[in-house]
């Protein structure tokens, strides 16, 4: 069964699109209310039909999946459903580039079955059961009533870098870092410069009370996907994992009950942790050494022994960066498989595009998408030539998306991601920029003109700005093609 769940009031963006219209691409749809009573409806219902996969559709849809808060996530995992058959629709994409009610419901039909399409082509994730440590490490300050709490609920605390020196680890440092929700596995250096090891079952960072080496040296130890010197979260979170809290400025009166909230964790008997990592054909892998080299959270190491690579699944983010990297394909996706991504331009055959113009703009699930929602928030639009589809990161992005689009009829292909140093998965953008200037030698060669392609680096405070250059980039194409009209008649 395929479920469709369209998420929005009535005066929303969706108000005038009916049911009916997306019965022959999906097995059943429902249209609910963004509440509490409607996430009920949805996972009520996954809970007796438990279908193979789900579609959320709304207005920056991927909130149901990042803040912990909102609470749909962990209502469908309740249930049975894994997070691999959950997919997501962003309408902010598609209104983005439409011109009329239309074109809305025919792109959303559309996209709406591609997303059902991705969701069956990947694998369901993994999960680790893990019994929790009744311990918590405590970074920085923190107030005398959520210790208390803490150690009124069994946990024991250990604090480095606190301005209490009756209680602190003096002259430590985080050496190292890894694990999941529950038991993570903690290197304190010290000052003799041996490394101690611990187990804790969460984490608190108050970053207002550190400096900014503690903080660098935090981002270095936990892997933290932001400029080390600001070791920030992402908005609309308010822990870095299911067992990670971080205090900061903009998130202080969400996270003012995480002492509660650890306590709550670490109370249960098992932590089900879900690994969003990518996955690994040992039969494929050749031990080139690819991914070592571009993996930043040290999740590859090669086994000189057994001449095995060994994958730590619990440091993968699942940025992609390894999957584009693997010369022979052996590592993939469970969102974004390798099928997937393979088949996106032929799957896209029945968009025409204005005046037979079409441009594929794949956008990241983090600045990239923000720009798309920041543009279609202010009532802007861009030309619809263009159809939006969501990617992992710029690091999940491979070459051969060029020559598959350009094959089934695409004028262009924009890639809208992070600036480089605001990449959350660290060096996506980067090598996105390295892989494609590459590509763009090799069009050159072939007397291709490289200008199709074009990469969009987003900073946060700059989204406004996307608009003026995609619109620039669509003339761009629509020139090219005049040229090479007139060019063809000569």
């Amino acid at each position: 069964m395929k479920l469709t769940c369209m998420i929005g009031e009535d005066k929303g963006r969706s108000h005038f699109l009916e049911l009916s219209h997306f019965n022959q691409d999906s097995n059943r749809v429902i249209r609910v209310d963004d509440s509490v009573e409607g996430f009920t409806e949805i996972s009520a219902l996954c809970e007796s039909k438990k279908p193979d996969s789900i579609i959320l559709i709304a207005e920056s849809p991927l909130r149901f999946r990042d803040d912990l808060q909102i609470g749909l996530l962990p209502r469908l995992i309740e249930v049975g459903i894994n997070p691999a058959s959950i997919g997501f629709v962003n309408l902010n994409g598609i209104v983005l580039c439409s011109d009329s009610e239309e074109q809305v419901l025919a792109r959303l039909q559309l996209t709406t079955a591609l997303a059902h399409d991705r969701v069956g082509h990947g694998k369901p994730l993994s999960v680790k059961k893990i019994k929790p440590v009744k311990r918590c490490l405590v970074v920085g300050d923190i107030l005398d009533n959520d210790v208390k709490l803490l150690e009124q609920s069994g946990i024991e605390l250990i604090r480095i870098w606190s301005g209490d020196n009756r209680e602190m680890l003096s002259d430590v440092g985080l050496q190292s870092f890894s694990g999941l929700p529950g038991d993570y596995q903690i290197g304190l250096l010290q000052s003799d410069n041996k490394t101690e090891e611990y187990r804790c079952g969460a984490v608190f960072v108050n970053t207002s009370s550190l400096n900014p080496d503690q903080k660098r040296q935090l981002a270095e130890a936990m892997k933290i996907p932001f400029p080390a010197d600001t070791f920030r979260l992402p908005p609309d979170r308010h822990t870095l994992t299911a067992g990670v809290w971080v205090l900061e400025k903009e998130n202080e009166q969400k996270t003012a009950g995480w002492a509660a909230e650890v306590s709550s964790l670490l109370d249960r008997d098992t932590i089900e942790s879900y690994l969003d990592a990518c996955t690994v054909n040992l039969d494929k892998c050749g031990l080139c050494g690819a991914c070592v080299k571009t993996c930043m959270f040290s999740a590859n190491s090669i086994d000189l022994k057994s001449a095995r690579i060994h994958f730590d699944q619990t440091r993968c983010t699942g940025c992609g960066n390894c999957v584009t990297a693997c010369p022979v394909l052996a590592r993939d996706l469970h969102h974004y498989s390798n099928s997937y991504m393979g088949n996106i331009a032929a799957n896209l055959h029945a968009f025409k595009g204005r005046d037979g113009m079409r441009i594929l703009g794949l956008f990241c699930e983090s600045n990239g998408y923000k720009a798309v929602n920041y543009l279609a928030g202010t009532g802007k639009r861009v030309s619809s030539s263009y159809y939006f589809l969501p990617v992992k990161c710029g690091a999940r992005i491979g070459t051969e998306i060029i020559p598959d689009s350009f094959q089934n009829g695409f004028d262009g292909v924009a890639l809208l991601v992070c600036a480089r140093d605001e990449c959350n998965e660290l060096v996506g953008s980067l090598d996105l920029e390295r892989r494609f200037n590459l590509y763009r030698t090799i069009m050159k060669a072939q007397g291709q003109e490289s200008g199709r392609m074009r990469i969009f680096s987003i900073k946060e405070k700059e989204l406004g700005n996307v608009h003026d250059g995609l619109e620039q980039f669509a003339r761009y194409l629509a020139d090219l093609r005049t040229d090479q009209a007139v060019f063809s008649q000569l």
